[in-house]
């Protein structure tokens, strides 16, 4: 997906997860210190961090694009790296929502010990994410605000 009604589609698509990972993060932390909102919030993280993760895996897709067709590979450097270290942070609260979610349905006593701490690690994932979303998004800005002079 390069384009959207002739629009470069990585603006577009790039929004996604800005508003998404905070949401999902929002809500695991909400879980962490509420746990009667975990059977709800759970899921809920679930959802957010899964698309969020699609559509950034979609914005870096569209990205590429976009910074071949500028010829913006040495300006875009930063944004790509945070980018890829966003996708990881994504996958890995995604993953921890996933055992979260697990751990909160097993019926042993043994398991169900760790559900406020898993919940703690689904949450500060979920912080991480975001700061890493919110790093990307404004180096990505900064590059086209910021006078990128158009010679690559």
């Amino acid at each position: 997906m390069d384009t959207f009604s002739g629009l470069p589609a990585h603006p577009l698509v790039a929004h996604a997860p800005v508003i998404l990972i905070p949401l999902a993060a929002l809500a695991a932390v909400v879980a962490a210190l509420r746990p009667a909102t975990r059977r709800i919030l759970v899921p809920t993280v679930i959802g957010f961090a899964g698309v969020g993760l699609i559509t950034v895996m979609l914005a870096m897709s569209s990205g590429e694009f976009l910074t071949e067709k500028l010829e913006l590979e040495v300006a875009i450097a930063k944004h790509e790296e945070l980018a890829e270290s966003s996708r990881l942070l994504i996958a890995a609260f995604l993953a921890a929502a996933v055992g979260a979610w697990w751990v909160r349905r097993a019926d042993t006593a043994t398991l169900a010990r760790w559900q406020t701490p898993t919940m703690w690690l689904v949450a500060l994932l979920g912080v991480l994410a975001t700061i890493w979303i919110a790093r990307t998004g404004h180096e990505g800005a900064s590059v086209v605000w910021n006078g990128w002079d158009g010679q690559g």
